[in-house]
């Protein structure tokens, strides 16, 4: 679970990097500033732009940060079934609804042409590492679906949490149910 930005406990760098990588899944990258930050956290602007000196260097971190998490996640998933795994990816999409987010992938890809290249190359190896994990947990179980599918898996993930912003609970919730029933 990631920290509260709001825990007093933190170093203001933590602090950042927590709300930056919320406005991120809640708002997109181009639709909030370091004044958002700043106003929220109750510091000078200046607090920001020492550890992140450009929104650029923050983006690099976020999405960093998120590798980081995912290969834990990997990591710790590992001596699980296929099937639990992947029960694992479509829990952080159930977290990620109930905290009024969507995914990194699903608020920065749309966004790619817009971001900053260091951060397009981040994106990019988040995208390549989560895709080929999901390809290697469906040639690892006995899926319906083959490694091919593993993009077929996140675009209805990713799509699941957007489209549920709109239509609410229920369809997160059907779309969910109807990609375990493809699988499974």
């Amino acid at each position: 679970m990631r920290p509260n930005p709001g825990d007093a406990h933190l170093d203001t760098r933590t602090k950042i990097l927590s709300l930056a990588d919320d406005l991120v899944r809640k708002k997109g990258f181009n639709a909030f500033s370091y004044k958002d930050i700043s106003e929220s956290l109750a510091i000078k602007p200046a607090a920001i732009h020492y550890y992140f000196p450009t929104k650029e260097d923050l983006g690099v971190a976020i999405l960093k940060q998120e590798i980081e998490r995912f290969e834990r996640n990997g990591e710790r998933w590992q001596h699980e079934s296929p099937v639990t795994q992947l029960q694992n990816l479509i829990g952080l999409f159930r977290v990620y609804w109930d905290r009024g987010q969507i995914c990194l992938m699903g608020s920065l890809c749309p966004d790619k042409n817009t971001l900053p290249e260091k951060m397009q190359v981040q994106l990019e190896k988040l995208c390549g590492l989560i895709l080929d994990w999901v390809a290697d947990i469906l040639e690892q179980g006995t899926f319906k679906q083959g490694k091919e599918f593993a993009p077929v898996i996140m675009a209805t993930l990713m799509s699941s949490v957007i489209l549920a912003r709109v239509q609410g609970a229920g369809v997160f919730n059907t779309i969910i149910a109807q990609l375990q029933k493809d699988l499974i």
